[in-house]
């Protein structure tokens, strides 16, 4: 025996699809569309199928197109009723009548009596109705575009709207979900579970359960219980899909009691200002990260790339929970700016926010649309975004300890928004940290990331990181001119950023003077006014001394 609910449901969506496309499908579809439209609800009874295909043919219910026809049908009966005959109408003549009222209540919202339903006027109809969220046109209009009917097929597309259809709890939206959508079928029967054990119709839930070919019925899905609330107490309309009442309830960051807190006590201001925030975030989804940009830095420092590709591996594979964030501290800029450099290539496929420290301010921790992680986060449109912060050393002591508490996991998966007052999930995140100095702000950072200490450059190395830095910056000027034998000997005496400063100044003179090649002497007059770093000392022993 049928499932009547379903039956109810399966007759009103073949009615309303008839009646849509009567002008574009040849009869002898029809019965095939009958037929698909009764698999897809769990319908698995030929004879009583059968019957009900007849009898919907007759003359007297194949005329019924639109509500006027309907209407003049009913008047007809009752006439005939009134007038002493004897009207025989069965059990299955009333369900007919009933769904077909349906279908064509719902067919004249979306067409507005509109009688020439042209190929043209169809898609177009529909798809207006479909982007003010109809449920009804939202439906239909995946039928057909998976389908080829009546409009080209469009599987992708279909599917896509699908998903979205089913998630508001529509009975067709996730029964098209489980036939068209194989990968997604748990997730559309745990809405089922939910929708029909709340409306008291698990009868229909076990009928469509066992077409599906699973034996056991998937955990009840927790949005689907909070819509079904949200309907019977009139927050939001069945009917039509209400994208911002749908963005919270479906968001991956909110937790079920901020969810239920917002959306059953019908707080639509504070729904409406949520909506500046990045609510489909997936939070377990995995970042991308190049190992090979460890290999291009000209320093073979094998111990120091291997930590850093340790943590961003685990950050890349592993969930969040066992993330740590990564925190790179030097005393040299060039090798701050070279690590940055591989890192920020290594992170080219994935969602990358680069912050200066020394630019941030108390305000951008703050729990609003002014945080600096939520602007990211609104930016990139991805929950696994990276966070590059460089000169961390900068930070203030406000800002130090507001971003201490950002790094800590349990404060990420708990962030607290200030108005209105709910949690977001945002352990998602990950960290790259960049220090070009070692004090105390970096050392107090280091107890909540897995830290790089980064070696001075060694003299061997100073060579190398001269001659590196002389042609980048060359490379910037946009001239070619050599660098005269004793230059690197006599600038690596100095820090790396002193060393940039005197290449710059004798850059500027060797292109102004037209010069091929950048000489000791032109290099010693431009650093005659800098001192080395190693006895950079204002008093003391030396204090005076210049080495110019």
């Amino acid at each position: 025996m049928m499932n009547e609910y379903l039956t109810e449901r399966f007759l009103k969506q073949y009615f309303l699809i008839r009646s849509v496309c009567l002008d574009h499908i040849d009869e002898e579809n029809s019965p095939e569309l009958f037929c698909r439209l009764a698999e897809l609800f769990a319908l698995d009874d030929p004879e009583t199928l059968e019957e009900y295909y007849d009898c919907s043919e007759t003359p007297i219910f194949a005329e019924l197109n639109d509500l006027a026809s309907y209407q003049r049908l009913c008047r007809t009966m009752e006439f005939a009723r009134r007038s002493g005959q004897r009207v025989s109408v069965t059990a299955m003549d009333r369900l007919i009548l009933s769904q077909k009222k349906e279908a064509l209540n719902a067919k004249s919202v979306l067409f507005r009596h509109d009688k020439n339903l042209t190929r043209e006027a169809v898609c177009e109809a529909l798809l207006s109705a479909a982007a003010n969220g109809n449920t009804d046109a939202m439906g239909l209009l995946s039928f057909m575009e998976y389908n080829g009917l009546c409009i080209d097929k469009n599987e992708e597309r279909a599917l896509a709207r699908i998903r979205v259809l089913a998630g508001w709890n529509d009975l067709f939206g996730n029964l098209m979900g489980i036939a068209y959508d194989p990968a997604g079928c748990d997730r559309y029967l745990g809405i089922l579970h939910t929708v029909l054990s709340e409306q008291g119709r698990s009868a229909a839930f076990e009928n469509v359960l066992a077409r599906s070919g699973r034996r056991e019925a998937p955990e009840r899905d927790r949005t689907a219980r909070i819509l079904e609330k949200a309907f019977a107490l009139g927050a939001v309309e069945r009917g039509i899909y209400d994208r911002l009442f749908a963005r919270v309830a479906f968001s991956r960051v909110l937790s079920v009691k901020d969810k239920e807190k917002l959306l059953l006590n019908r707080q639509k201001e504070n729904i409406s200002s949520l909506s500046a925030y990045p609510f489909d975030l997936d939070v377990q989804a995995r970042m991308a990260f190049d190992e090979e940009c460890m290999a291009e830095p000209i320093l073979q420092r094998e111990g120091e790339k291997s930590r850093i590709l340790q943590n961003l591996t685990v950050a890349r594979d592993c969930p969040v929970q066992a993330y740590t964030p990564l925190l790179v501290v030097s005393g040299d800029e060039y090798l701050s700016e070279m690590y940055r450099k591989a890192l920020k290539k290594g992170l080219k496929d994935t969602a990358l926010v680069e912050l200066d420290a020394a630019a941030l301010t108390e305000q951008d921790f703050f729990g609003g649309v002014e945080n600096v992680f939520l602007r990211g986060l609104s930016l990139t449109g991805k929950a696994r975004t990276t966070f590059m912060i460089r000169h961390c050393e900068a930070l203030s002591d406000p800002c130090l300890t507001a971003l201490e508490k950002v790094l800590d996991l349990s404060n990420r998966k708990n962030f607290k928004l200030f108005s209105p007052a709910v949690n977001l999930d945002l352990s998602g995140l990950t960290f790259v940290l960049l220090a070009s100095e070692k004090n105390t702000v970096s050392s107090e950072l280091s107890e909540y990331c897995d830290t790089v200490w980064v070696k001075d450059v060694t003299k061997a190395e100073k060579e190398l990181v001269v001659n590196e830095i002389f042609r980048s910056r060359a490379d910037s000027f946009g001239v070619s001119l050599d660098l005269e034998e004793g230059c690197t000997g006599y600038l690596g005496e100095f820090d790396t950023r002193t060393v940039r400063q005197i290449v710059d100044e004798a850059l500027r003179r060797a292109v102004f003077e037209r010069t091929e090649c950048v000489t000791l002497s032109l290099i010693k007059e431009c650093g005659k006014d800098q001192r080395p770093a190693a006895v950079r000392r204002g008093f003391g022993y030396m204090g005076g001394k210049n080495y110019a």
